[in-house]
């Protein structure tokens, strides 16, 4: 579950336009949620003995993604300097993380039968379920009528776009989230339907998003009949806690602690 948490971990916003009162309102609900989400996973976590301290975990997981986090933060604000219709793209990508990480809360809860687990997740599906609507919602109003935005939003889905969690996690380890989430029949038709969900934006009609992802896991799977599986199989990836790093002495966290053998 840990890899999970991660797989889906939703970056900060980094607003690309000057915030309304209701985005303010709603930004800051969503921090306080999130933040709340990841505590509890990390208390059950813990009564299983898997240590997980969900703050270490934030801390070291955003300082070791390090260039790459900056660069996409730079990407986000030079696009909203350059391109007044980012925007949607912004609200769209939120839109579609927000129902991807749902999305795969709900096929957890299918998979593991916990009613624990199932209880928690339920609690959290509501909050994310209402993070979907109001990026939904912002990004149908600001491309409706739009031809420019419309045409901005579909060309960067087909060609920048990928899963939530993919950078934080390596390749096999976002298809070893697919693959074990979605690879039946009822799973590829859940993520048939969340593509189907946000192509009803308005430029987006049959756009293939995570169902597009689940059939290149498969390939990779078919290609390698070890890719993936030997992850899921033997999960020590999942439960491991990320690397520590001296930059996560910027996030905040400065009392990490060093793995022993490391300095």
């Amino acid at each position: 579950m840990p890899a999970l948490h991660d797989g889906h971990r939703k970056p900060r916003p980094s607003v690309p336009f000057t915030p309304s009162g209701h985005l303010t309102a709603f930004l800051a609900c969503w921090n306080y949620e999130e933040l709340w989400h990841g505590e509890n996973l990390g208390k059950l976590l813990n009564l299983y003995g898997i240590e997980f301290d969900a703050q270490d975990r934030i801390a070291n997981v955003r300082a070791n993604l390090g260039f790459q986090n900056s660069v996409s933060l730079l990407s986000t604000m030079a696009g909203s300097w350059l391109l007044k219709d980012f925007s949607a793209v912004y609200l769209t990508i939120g839109a579609i993380n927000e129902l991807s990480t749902l999305t795969g809360y709900a096929a957890l809860i299918r998979k593991s039968g916990h009613p624990v687990l199932k209880d928690l997740l339920n609690r959290i599906i509501k909050d994310e379920r209402r993070h979907y609507a109001f990026y939904f919602n912002s990004a149908k109003e600001w491309l409706s009528g739009n031809e420019r935005a419309q045409k901005l939003d579909r060309w960067m889905l087909d060609r920048v776009w990928v899963p939530v969690g993919q950078g934080v996690k390596t390749q096999e380890e976002v298809d070893a989230l697919a693959i074990y989430l979605f690879d039946d029949e009822q799973g590829e038709e859940e993520l048939l339907e969340l593509d189907a969900k946000i192509g009803k934006l308005p430029g987006l009609s049959g756009i293939k998003l995570m169902s597009k992802a689940l059939y290149a896991a498969r390939e990779r799977v078919r290609r390698n009949p070890q890719w993936a599986w030997r992850l899921i199989e033997k999960e020590e990836w999942a439960v491991k806690p990320p690397k520590h790093s001296p930059v996560g002495q910027l996030t905040g966290r400065r009392d990490v602690p060093q793995e022993a053998g490391t300095s």
